[in-house]
């Protein structure tokens, strides 16, 4: 049987909270008088609903810095619980990428890896909300500074998939990089 992290949480005068490893031997332990004993597993969380799991195709666009001009190709994604695996084609080349999840709904952390974007792995943060996932992270463009780099993941409805990226320009602000828009 897999350990829980139980969580102990007393009122007194101050809110005290303390963390222990709970398992079947202490199945008999009686928690303090006073106290709520709250069950955590983190690896329950389910960050993208079970209505997108699985694979989507659709129209993807990709911006270089034209905002008028996209490239298009088709793209695809598979979506699982917390991963997004995702292809598309810049000028006849495959490209794919892939968005890990983790954390909690209210602080999420997401590696990610893209084979024309970020080919080495970009930690990025965020939260999910109603339906869709906000992700922000921040990268070094050489001699421009620091440059930032948005993902929204959208599953508010449940006949499409929409990944959205944004590049982050010093005094231009998030510009459109790459929006898939996918059905089944």
């Amino acid at each position: 049987m897999q350990a829980l992290d139980m969580a102990y949480i007393t009122t007194a005068s101050m809110l005290l909270v303390s963390c222990s490893t709970w398992s079947p031997v202490d199945r008999d332990t009686k928690p303090r008088e006073g106290t709520i004993q709250v069950a955590f597993n983190p690896s329950a969380v389910a960050f993208l609903p079970a209505s997108h799991h699985g694979e989507w195709r659709g129209d993807n666009r990709l911006w270089v810095m034209d905002p008028e001009t996209p490239y298009r190709s088709t793209g695809s994604a598979r979506v699982s619980t917390d991963v997004i695996e995702y292809t598309w084609e810049h000028e006849g080349k495959p490209h794919s990428g892939e968005i890990v999840l983790s954390g909690q709904p209210a602080a999420l952390e997401a590696r990610w890896t893209d084979t024309w974007h970020s080919k080495e792995p970009m930690i990025l943060h965020g939260f999910a909300d109603n339906g869709r996932i906000s992700l922000y992270g921040t990268y070094s463009a050489g001699e421009y500074g620091a440059w930032g780099w948005q993902i929204e993941i959208d599953v508010q409805d449940r006949e499409s998939f929409f990944l959205r990226m944004r590049n982050v320009v010093p005094e231009l602000g998030p510009i459109p990089a790459v929006i898939l828009h996918a059905t089944r």
